[in-house]
């Protein structure tokens, strides 16, 4: 995790990078007991898999099982059938099957349907060192790590969100 000290808002246009507001986390650590901080997604998910699968902890170890289609679900037994006719029970079942998972309605009663956003984003993840190397993009990395940005320009719906994620 990189702990995050400062935010800040920059509007941008050809010319300037205008700085309008600043923020500093710094104080949330009081507030909230632990420090606001970011990280990589594969990050999380390798963190929460050792915990999941620690043998030294208590109960039985996760089972985790991927690449499995679901094809129906019983929320009060807590089990899923699986397309090789398959079933398997437990006390959690994680269905992180994306934003078309069939899982909530067997869990609330009825379809909730994904709905369209009218919104496009686009991550991607680009070395630090690649970006101060370039005398064009290291003006928009900090000099101070930990830092995240929003960078805005006139038009509302488009806006670039920077935050440190590793080192």
């Amino acid at each position: 995790m990189v702990p995050l000290l400062d935010s800040e808002v920059v509007r941008t246009d050809v010319h300037s990078m205008e700085r309008i507001f600043e923020y500093s986390w710094e104080a949330d650590e009081k507030t909230f007991g632990a420090p606001l901080g970011s990280l990589h997604r594969v990050d999380l998910h390798e963190a929460l898999k050792a915990i999941a699968n620690d043998r030294a902890g208590s109960g039985t170890p996760v089972e985790v099982i991927t690449d499995a289609e679901v094809v129906s679900f019983d929320a009060h037994a807590g089990s899923v059938t699986l397309k090789n006719a398959s079933t398997l029970t437990a006390d959690l079942i994680v269905a992180a099957d994306g934003i078309h998972s069939q899982a909530h309605e067997h869990v609330l009663g009825f379809k909730e349907p994904a709905l369209h956003s009218d919104t496009t984003v686009i991550r991607f993840l680009i070395p630090s060192d690649i970006v101060r190397g370039d005398p064009t993009t290291a003006p928009v990395l900090p000099s101070r790590d930990g830092q995240s940005s929003i960078y805005t320009i006139s038009d509302p719906s488009r806006w670039l969100l920077r935050y440190p994620c590793r080192k």
